[in-house]
């Protein structure tokens, strides 16, 4: 047995649909419903996400790696402090904005991070002749966050041993 389902049509709505007599709306929002339904009954996210965590998980170590181990020791605390002014979220949210222009948030203080970060590692890359790890191409900022991560660790571990 079918089930009938009552729909509300703005007034503007209804008299564009009145210019096409000759379609069957209710086929036209069966389809879209059945649609809907099959589109969202057959995609398992479960697994894409599983595997998005897992490529995440090793591009960040990645990253992190790739600082502790290629980029720190080449680094003068003055360059640490200098790179942590361009990547340290708090410090980009704080930073006076350009006349006219609003303080940025926390999500594009974080981008922002990445994209400076990126940046100067494939700067880094190139002037040490050093080969940046291979990423997934899904998980590319996390590669970045990684770094990003590391070298704020060092900076707060290495400012706490200089008080």
């Amino acid at each position: 047995m079918g089930k009938n389902v009552t729909i509300y049509l703005p007034d503007d709505v209804a008299e564009k649909m009145e210019k096409f007599p000759e379609v069957n709306w209710s086929e036209i929002c069966r389809k879209a419903i059945t649609d809907y339904i099959e589109t969202r009954s057959q995609v398992d996210l479960g697994p894409i996400i599983e595997r998005l965590k897992k490529e995440r998980n090793l591009d960040y170590q990645k990253g992190q790696i790739f600082m502790y181990n290629e980029v720190i020791p080449k680094l003068s605390w003055g360059d640490v402090e200098v790179l942590r002014q361009r990547v340290d979220q708090k410090l980009l949210q704080q930073k006076p904005p350009l006349l006219g222009e609003e303080p940025i948030g926390q999500l594009a203080a974080e981008q922002s991070a990445i994209r400076n970060m990126h940046h100067y590692l494939t700067w880094f890359a190139e002037e040490n002749q050093i080969k940046l790890p291979e990423c997934t191409s899904l998980s590319f900022d996390s590669f970045y966050e990684g770094a990003v991560d590391a070298l704020m660790d060092i900076y707060k571990r290495a400012k706490g041993k200089k008080k």
